[in-house]
């Protein structure tokens, strides 16, 4: 009998376990680095242009079961400069190599300048999007996979005190997924 009952008090411990995530602890704020260059710097390198990279911190914050998650402050104002700096040099570009000028190129569109023709443009193609719009929701820890709105293709792997996965953008703003690894922010 007493070893019956040890082997269901294993049992009960192991599941316990198990279903809140084997005893990790991942409530924290965590961080992590997306390269988004290579969603826009094939377009730059066809008019022989070798953009910098272009990361942008996306951040997450876990407690008790509740998350929120988004684009650090400032995110913004970041890709918009990284865009409007590349677009400016590819279109000086082609206005190089049919000689003539950027402020030509812009009165040709009904601007006044290049830096207005180009916020213009840009905007149209940007519209509202706001990047450091921040999501909210739940999560739940099952084995080393986290869960985000009791979705299961929405998940990260638990490993080493890190967040491993993929980052869908469209929930964001954004277009396309990429892989993502979230390093614990310790204060």
């Amino acid at each position: 009998m007493r070893g019956k009952f040890k082997a269901l008090l294993f049992t009960v411990l192991f599941a316990v376990l198990f279903f809140t995530g084997c005893g990790k602890k991942v409530d924290g704020n965590y961080t992590a680095e997306l390269d988004m260059t290579g969603m826009m710097g094939p377009t730059f390198e066809s008019y022989g242009i070798k953009p910098e990279p272009l990361t942008l911190n996306f951040e997450l914050s876990l407690s008790n079961g509740s998350y929120e998650a988004g684009f650090e402050t400032g995110t913004n104002d970041k890709m918009k400069n990284w865009c409007v700096k590349y677009i400016k040099l590819a279109i000086e570009s082609e206005c190089n190599k049919h000689h003539y000028s950027t402020q030509d190129y812009a009165k040709h569109f009904g601007y006044k300048s290049i830096d207005e023709y180009i916020e213009a443009e840009l905007s149209k193609v940007i519209g509202e999007t706001d990047l450091e719009k921040k999501n909210e929701g739940t999560y739940l820890l099952v084995g080393s996979k986290l869960f985000f709105d009791n979705n299961a293709n929405e998940f990260l792997d638990v490993e080493n005190k890190k967040l491993i996965g993929t980052f869908n953008a469209s929930k964001f703003g954004g277009n396309g997924s990429y892989s993502v690894v979230f390093e614990k922010v310790y204060d």
